[in-house]
């Protein structure tokens, strides 16, 4: 059954954090330099650590609800509804965007993981499109990150929830992301790293193969439920070339960002 629905497989999806790049690399100054920059941009006066805490308390509300609703809402409206609310709006609003990136950069450096560029260079030779298809409410965090890593422009297809209004796991998602290809969604993968996201959305829009990448975080209960259990589990990314030996029929078409 799997072996079949491997053969079908002409494009394969990723998501960012904990699959394309690894864990944020805490900074020397814990952040220190970003935090003083938001207050300059703000106006808030207080010290960077309670100003820090206050935004990962708002950052975890905001997330709570983008969970259970599944929409990503623009930073425009993420600041002054969770991060800061006691910020006058029209302050937030127009440099939302720049201070997202600003709050993200004082969480510390994210890398390309090891043997990721290796393993996309040689799935698009053996024919495979990929695409990648991450939740982020950073318009330019990912590309930047991607640039950053040497990945610019090797994506046929790079979905945001910040850009799409969508959260995995919404089936949405991951049927924008087939767009423009003439593929059905039996023919896509996806590779991710957390079940209750990675494989439920997937599952859902009617992908051909779920697959987890472990990591640290990962344990035994997160894959429990059917809808969480991933079609295969690898250890590192370089087993995807064994896994995906090659579709010879099929041409990649030119890179386009969605």
């Amino acid at each position: 059954m799997q072996d079949t629905a491997v053969k079908k497989i002409k494009a394969i999806y990723f998501d960012q954090g904990g699959v394309v790049a690894g864990d944020r690399i805490p900074l020397a100054d814990d952040g220190r330099a970003y935090m003083e920059k938001i207050m300059a941009m703000t106006g808030i006066r207080e010290d960077y650590k309670i100003l820090k805490e206050r935004l990962l308390e708002g950052e975890s509300r905001y997330k709570k609800w983008g969970m259970d609703s599944l929409i990503e809402a623009p930073a425009s409206e993420v600041w002054p509804r969770w991060m800061l609310p006691e910020v006058s709006s029209d302050i937030l609003a127009p440099i939302a965007e720049e201070l997202t990136l600003l709050y993200f950069q004082s969480k510390g450096k994210r890398t390309v993981n090891k043997d990721m560029k290796q393993v996309l260079q040689k799935l698009k030779e053996n024919g495979y499109i990929v695409g990648l298809i991450s939740n982020t409410w950073s318009r330019p965090l990912v590309h930047d990150e991607l640039a950053a890593g040497g990945l610019a422009g090797i994506f046929e297809a790079v979905v945001l929830s910040s850009e799409t209004g969508m959260r995995k796991p919404d089936e949405k998602i991951f049927l924008d992301a087939l767009k423009g290809f003439n593929i059905e969604p039996e023919n896509a993968a996806y590779v991710g790293d957390q079940p209750n996201r990675d494989v439920a959305g997937p599952k859902k829009a009617g992908y051909g193969l779920t697959i987890i990448l472990t990591t640290k975080k990962l344990k035994p209960h997160h894959m429990e439920k059917d809808e969480h259990k991933p079609d295969i589990v690898i250890d590192s990314l370089t087993e995807l070339l064994d896994i995906f030996p090659g579709n010879p029929g099929l041409s990649c078409p030119e890179t386009d960002t969605i």
